[in-house]
């Protein structure tokens, strides 16, 4: 049983195989290449953190960082940042015009 198991790395035949075409030259080569759409960065936080260029726990951080810039970018004159309770959350303030558009197209803009 082990003997088959040590010539075949997928016993059950359950992995994906390449064509018996494929070659390892092709993979040195740059023949085969694989891709990675950036938006799939996006969906968890240790990909996004890779994405963003910062350490897991410094997100919170740019994410403040890129509130109050995008508020002062906006034209906003006073912009305030602290904490809103105990539960490591924050509010971002500021005296700018706001986004135009109802509460449930503003709502769209950010889901």
């Amino acid at each position: 049983m082990m003997d088959d198991f040590e010539k075949s790395p997928d016993p059950d035949g359950l992995l994906p195989r390449w064509p018996e075409a494929t070659k390892s030259a092709e993979f040195q080569n740059g023949a085969i290449q694989f891709e990675r759409h950036d938006w799939t960065l996006f969906r968890t936080v240790a990909t996004l953190s890779q994405k963003a260029g910062v350490p897991q726990k410094r997100l919170r951080r740019l994410v403040l960082k890129e509130l109050v810039d995008n508020a002062l970018d906006a034209g906003a004159g006073f912009v305030g940042v602290g904490p809103l309770d105990h539960k490591d959350r924050y509010f971002v303030q500021d005296d700018g015009h706001g986004l135009d558009g109802s509460p449930q197209e503003i709502a769209r803009l950010f889901s």
